[in-house]
């Protein structure tokens, strides 16, 4: 058969009262097979690499004289997989997945699928935690920050980063990026510069902190004297140590300390040491610690 209407006659022969007469009826089908014919378009033309612009899909179909058609679209992320209808312009902004277009007419015939490889990512990479943060005494401190891109990943090539001025390379291990310097770096205030993009072109925030390396030990505390003796008890007390923050507090049964043992880390310059044994010589040194962790000499 070809397409158009199909025409059935039907003809009834029938015993006619005095009031009824023979009758014929006609009914007829549209027979339709013809595809309907699918325009489908994505704005960028996907070109198998990265891109940081939504893609727009644009569609429309034709299905003849005299017939209907819908054009469809699927993308596995979305509707669980399942087709959606199109009706105006879909933007896809994130996206990494194949994109597939049809268009079927009101008698069901469907035209071939048109596919689209999506690579979009319009979202810029993002630095999270990074370190030291704040204070250090290492002078080779490893100086790292996390990294992530949830689309296209990070452009390693396009990674700057600069301690103290000066450029340095990084290693990765996953999201981790990280640095160790092979000399010594001068005490004071380091300052840290990083900045990278990602496949698609988006530019990252850049991120920069600082922090400060004090290598250098504070005093030794002076004036270590027993200001009280009991049979069980000695009260020991020190001259203070202007950037300490904690003191160790060392005592040993024997003058060379070749065996010692801490006893306690006040933040004040003195302690009382209680528990001790009658008639027993005991030992004390004294050093000091500072904000960044340096302990002095004993």
């Amino acid at each position: 058969m070809t397409d158009g209407p199909q025409y059935i006659i039907v003809h009834a022969k029938v015993t006619p009262t005095s009031d009824e007469t023979n009758a014929a009826t006609s009914t007829y089908t549209l027979l339709d097979t013809v595809v309907p014919v699918l325009t489908a378009n994505v704005s960028p033309i996907p070109s198998g690499s990265w891109t940081n612009v939504a893609a727009k899909l644009t569609a429309s179909c034709d299905a003849g004289t005299g017939s209907t058609c819908t054009v469809y679209y699927k993308i596995p992320s979305q509707n669980s997989g399942n087709d959606q209808t199109y009706s105006a312009e879909v933007t896809f902004p994130n996206n990494n997945e194949t994109l597939t277009v049809k268009a079927m007419d009101a008698a069901g015939n469907a035209s071939a699928e048109q596919t689209f490889a999506l690579q979009v990512d319009t979202t810029p990479p993002a630095f999270s935690s990074h370190s030291p943060s704040t204070l250090t005494n290492d002078n080779t401190p490893t100086i790292s920050f996390s990294l992530t891109d949830a689309l296209s990943g990070i452009n390693a090539s396009s990674l700057i980063v600069k301690v103290a001025g000066t450029s340095v390379s990084m290693t990765s291990s996953g999201e981790v990026f990280s640095y160790t310097p092979s000399s010594a770096l001068s005490d004071g205030n380091i300052t840290v510069v990083a900045d990278v993009n990602d496949n698609a072109g988006n530019a990252v925030t850049p991120l920069s902190w600082s922090f400060t390396l004090d290598s250098v030990k504070p005093a030794i505390p002076s004036g270590l004297t027993s200001t009280s003796i009991g049979s069980a008890n000695v009260d020991l007390d020190w001259g203070p140590v202007s950037d300490a923050t904690r003191y160790h507090v060392l005592r040993s049964l024997n003058s060379d300390f070749s065996s010692s043992s801490e006893i306690a880390t006040p933040t004040s310059s003195d302690f009382s040491n209680t528990g001790l044994s009658a008639c027993t010589t005991y030992y004390y040194r004294v050093t000091s610690e500072d904000a960044a962790g340096n302990v002095s000499d004993p």
